[in-house]
């Protein structure tokens, strides 16, 4: 298993310990400022799965977000759909 991945899988069991610790907290307490470390929590947990998929998945977000490729039928800006294509509108 390489490093990286240990250490990132090892810093996700640490956040979800302490996403469940804060929301007990919040639970027991009704702070808002322990609700709030919670949501810093869970946040920091999502970034913790985004990042292992991006570098173990080979999967990049500009290749998300830059979905306008040339349709080789009309050299047109086809997108997600085939909507926005004009040859497969007519």
């Amino acid at each position: 298993m390489p490093p990286m991945l240990i250490s990132l899988l090892q810093v996700i069991v640490n956040s979800v310990i302490l996403l469940i610790i804060y929301c007990y907290l919040y639970v027991r307490e009704k702070k808002d400022y322990l609700r709030i470390w919670a949501l810093g929590w869970f946040f920091q947990f999502l970034r913790f799965i985004c990042e292992i998929w991006l570098v173990y998945r080979n999967f990049s977000l500009p290749e998300v977000f830059d979905r306008h490729i040339k349709c080789p039928e009309c050299l047109y800006d086809c997108s997600w759909d085939v909507y926005f294509c004009k040859q497969a509108n007519t």
